[in-house]
């Protein structure tokens, strides 16, 4: 089964613990859906689980494909790296407040 062909048929089975669907919706130059909060939170149980994936473009409640317009890839990736940075900022944040009370078994 060739890449195209296993990607659609997880998309037609939908979504799992390792797998989330993500419609994105614009106004303007920005992406107002999902919001940050909520993207972030899938992205954290996914590495929590120790992996997964988001396909973003696909409508998780249909499994209908919405596009990504062209147009706007630049500013989807540029969004999805923006929440990965401030998670990461966050959590480097955090082990540095709290390195005294963290241990490494």
């Amino acid at each position: 089964m060739d890449e195209l062909a296993a990607l659609l048929k997880q998309i037609t089975l939908g979504e799992d613990s390792n797998l989330e669907l993500k419609d994105i919706k614009y106004s303007g130059n920005s992406a107002i859906d999902p919001n940050r909060g909520s993207l972030t939170e899938e992205m954290v149980a996914m590495a929590s689980a120790h992996g997964g994936t988001i396909i973003l473009g696909v409508d998780d409640k249909t499994h209908s494909i919405t596009d990504l317009p062209l147009d706007k890839l630049d500013l989807t990736e540029t969004w999805v790296r923006d929440i990965i940075n401030e998670f990461i900022q966050l959590f480097n944040f955090y082990l540095k407040e709290n390195q005294d009370e963290a241990t490494i078994n």
